[in-house]
C-alpha cells in the first residue's frame, strides 16, 4: 500500500532483525538510534554527492535540509522490524534552487533528481563497502577521493542502525518508483551481518585521522576566480592571504564548491576574515583542499 500510494517517490527500507526482536516491536532505545541514524544516512549521502570530503563538520546546508525536510517515514512493516523512508522527487536547479517535483514532471527529471541520485547512491555505497570487506581490500574504496568518495559520517551512520549489536542482521531494501521506467543498475537488495561492524567501524577512525592531519589557516580573501556566468558557476577558486606559525604573511589557493564560493564573495564584499581547515600543500604557489570554510563575524 505504501508503494501504491506513493507512486513519485523512491522508498528506502531498512530492515532489523536479531533474535530479542519479536514480530513487530523493538527496544525503545534501539528504535530511535533506527531512525535517528536513518535520517544520517540520507544526510551524509546528501553531502557526498553535493559537497565530497572524507568528513562533514558542521552546519547542513539549505540544500540538504530541504531534501531531508520532505522526505518521511512510513508505517513500519513486520518481519523483524522495518523502518521506511518515503523520498518524493525533488531535484536542485541552478537558477531556481531546491525544487519539489510532481507527478506530471517529465520522467527525465525524476530520473536525474537529487532523490534518485540519493537513493541509489545509498545502495551503492553499501553494495561497494561489502564487496571491499569481502575481499579484504577496504583499504581501497578509503582512498577513493573527489564523487565517488563515501565520507566517515556515512560509515558512522551504519554502524548506529545497530549493526553493532550483536547477533544483529541489518537489511536494505530498494522499491524504485515506478514514474521512472529506467531502473537503477544498483542492487536493490542488500544484508549486512554484524561481522561487518568492525571493518565498518575501523573505516571511520581512519578517515577521521586523515582529516586530523589537516591544517586549520585563518586569513582574508584577496581574489576570487569563477565563471562570469553565475549560471555555469558550479565551483570557484580564492586566494587568500594568512599567517602562518610564524606570523610571516602567506599566500594560498583554495578550490572551492559553490556553496563555500558564495560565502567566499560575501565575505569579500564585507572585508570579513575566513577560516579553512585542510591540506595544505606547500610549493612554489601554495595551495590547499578545503575540509571546512567559515566566515569568522
Amino acid at each position: 500500500m505504501l508503494y501504491l500510494l506513493n507512486p513519485n517517490t523512491d522508498i528506502l527500507k531498512i530492515r532489523l532483525d536479531r533474535k530479542d526482536i519479536e514480530a513487530g516491536s523493538i527496544l525503545f532505545d534501539d528504535a530511535i538510534r533506527m531512525y535517528e541514524n536513518t535520517k544520517k544516512l540520507l544526510a551524509a549521502t546528501a553531502l557526498d554527492i553535493l559537497h565530497p570530503k572524507r568528513y562533514h563538520q558542521g552546519r547542513m546546508d539549505d540544500a540538504v535540509s530541504q531534501f531531508l525536510a520532505g522526505c518521511r517515514f512510513g508505517q513500519t512493516e513486520i518481519g523483524s522490524y522495518v523502518v521506511s523512508v518515503v523520498c518524493p522527487f525533488a531535484e536542485l536547479d541552478e537558477k531556481e534552487g531546491y525544487k519539489q517535483l510532481s507527478i506530471f514532471s517529465e520522467e527525465e527529471a525524476c530520473a536525474n533528481s537529487l532523490t534518485r541520485r540519493v537513493t541509489s547512491r545509498v545502495m551503492d555505497n553499501i553494495s561497494q563497502i561489502k564487496r571491499y570487506i569481502d575481499d579484504g581490500n577496504l583499504e581501497g574504496l578509503l582512498e577513493k577521493e573527489g564523487e565517488e568518495t563515501i565520507s566517515a559520517n556515512f560509515y558512522e551512520a551504519l554502524t548506529g542502525l545497530n549493526l553493532d549489536l550483536e547477533g544483529a542482521d541489518v537489511e536494505f531494501i530498494a522499491e524504485w518508483s515506478p514514474v521512472v521506467k529506467s531502473k537503477s543498475h544498483v542492487k536493490d537488495r542488500i544484508l549486512l551481518t554484524h561481522d561487518y561492524c568492525q571493518p565498518i567501524e575501523t573505516a571511520v577512525s581512519k578517515l577521521k585521522e586523515k582529516t586530523n592531519t589537516s591544517t586549520k589557516i585563518l586569513g582574508r580573501i584577496n581574489k576570487l576566480e569563477s565563471a562570469p556566468d553565475i549560471t555555469q558557476r558550479k565551483e570557484g577558486k580564492i586566494t587568500i592571504v594568512y599567517l602562518d606559525e610564524n606570523d610571516k604573511k602567506k599566500v594560498a589557493t583554495v578550490k572551492l564548491e559553490k556553496s563555500d564560493y558564495d560565502k567566499a564573495i560575501e565575505a569579500h564584499e564585507k572585508g570579513l576574515y575566513v577560516e579553512i581547515e585542510g591540506e595544505l600543500k606547500k610549493s612554489k604557489r601554495t595551495t590547499m583542499t578545503c575540509e571546512t570554510f567559515r566566515i569568522i563575524d
